[in-house]
């Protein structure tokens, strides 16, 4: 089933509403501009993945519910076909237990927002009136240099906090870890949206100066690993219940489900050593299988190819040559050639006068074509001021493409949904020229 762009951008209005936050609090958190989160709002254009996953731990939602909206309880359930309307409670329960640790987070984040911005504005404002010469700097690494060496992150766990949300998970990972003192319960559920899963796994293992008991855990199995998180709640197997076990379920794999089931029934209960080990142990030898068996396919996948490759090539240019386009628009990405693919992709951009046929063979050729092909097969459109053709091939385009494309469509209005599109993957440099090059003009 597609997914239904004003139905996303509406769940997302909601979400931020419910949580007090502008769209350009929204756009700063999840590291995206503000005219992104008003085009999906508006359901003028979809998050990335990366974006999903982001709304979907901020918000303490799934990305199904974020694509899908508000739909009937039971059809928005994935587990009312197999548990019982207490275990289906107690699953509900988790989410709003995970919603609410997510909106506190946020509530948090924001109540200091203010006067973190306040504070930046004055230090900027200070700073503008004088310009430091190269001594100054000279001698602020002097000063402070050894003492940042020796001491890891100087940065307290408050100011942490609070740039949280405007840095990389990894980098405010590597600062967190480099943090003597442990850190409360509080402070790691304020990080806990913003660090990677496994520094937020090690942080909850041993880097909080409470005890976490499985309630609390509870509340972080959203932003956890299924593997760490069942480490942890191993850990604490004296503390599990049925309740408790219902509420970890969704964030948990099947089977270790079903060894916090036998728990509660009185088998016995490996160590969590063991059973990690032997969980580990039974994917290595699954994935070895798969790995075999995908290792013979390719492989004779590979030997077909190889005999139709000839003769596929042979066909497309006799089908070229004849403007058979029906032809190629069904076997355009059977063409072992990126030159061929490259040149039947260009001759229908040039000859065709229907813009459909000429999406559905560029679409059928540019999967199978290589990252250079297709930067060229953009900047021959775009020379051709064939814009709307370029937007098709978005998904497909490189570094490169974009900017190419970028350099092109300076100063023209007619190619800015295109430039739009493509800014997003361009690099810092050519995004910056065409700025500066829509500003002059």
């Amino acid at each position: 089933m597609s997914i239904n762009n004003k139905i996303v951008g509406e769940t997302i209005s909601r979400l931020r509403l419910e949580r007090g936050m502008t769209q350009q609090q929204l756009s700063s958190v999840i590291g995206v501009s503000h005219q992104a989160v008003s085009k999906w709002e508006n359901g003028a254009a979809l998050p990335d993945l990366d974006a999903l996953l982001k709304l979907s731990r901020l918000f303490g939602v799934s990305v199904e519910e974020l694509t899908k909206g508000a739909e009937t309880e039971e059809a928005s359930n994935p587990f009312s076909s197999i548990f019982d309307e207490n275990v289906v409670d107690g699953i509900k329960e988790a989410a709003q237990s995970a919603a609410q640790t997510a909106k506190d987070i946020g509530n948090s984040i924001y109540s200091r927002l203010s006067s973190f911005v306040s504070s930046a504005a004055d230090a900027i404002k200070g700073q503008a009136s004088r310009e430091p010469e190269d001594e100054d700097y000279e001698a602020a690494d002097e000063e402070y240099a050894p003492e940042h060496e020796e001491s890891g992150s100087a940065l307290p766990i408050s100011e942490l906090i609070e740039l949280a949300p405007f840095m990389s998970r990894e980098k405010l990972s590597q600062l967190v870890c480099e943090l003597e003192q442990p850190l409360s319960l509080g402070e790691i559920k304020a990080l806990a949206p913003f660090v990677t899963q496994e520094t937020l796994g090690q942080l909850l293992n041993d880097g909080c100066e409470e005890d976490v008991g499985i309630d609390e855990l509870i509340s972080f199995a959203p932003f956890l690993k299924k593997e760490p998180l069942f480490k942890l709640v191993m850990a604490r197997q004296d503390q599990l219940d049925l309740s408790r076990v219902k509420a970890l379920a969704p964030f948990l794999k099947k089977g270790m489900v079903d060894i916090l089931v036998d728990g509660l029934n009185g088998i016995k209960r490996p160590t969590s050593d063991e059973v990690f080990r032997q969980f580990t142990d039974n994917i290595q030898k699954g994935a070895q299988s798969v790995y075999e068996k995908v290792k013979s396919a390719v492989k004779q996948a590979q030997q077909a190819a190889k005999a139709a490759n000839a003769d596929s090539d042979t066909a497309a240019e006799d089908a070229l040559n004849a403007r058979n386009w029906a032809w190629l628009s069904l076997n355009a990405d059977s063409v072992a050639s990126s030159e061929l693919q490259l040149k039947i992709c260009l001759t229908a951009a040039r000859e065709l006068s229907d813009n459909d046929e000429i999406v559905g063979i560029l679409l059928k050729a540019v999967p199978s074509m290589d990252e250079v092909s297709t930067a060229a097969l953009i900047n021959e459109l775009a020379q051709a001021g064939k814009w709307d053709l370029c937007e098709e091939l978005i998904n497909f385009a490189d570094t490169s493409a974009a900017d190419g494309l970028l350099r092109l469509a300076t100063g023209k209005p007619e190619a800015r949904n295109a430039a739009l599109l493509y800014s997003s993957k361009a690099s810092k440099e050519a995004l910056a020229a065409f700025l500066q090059g829509e500003l002059n003009n």
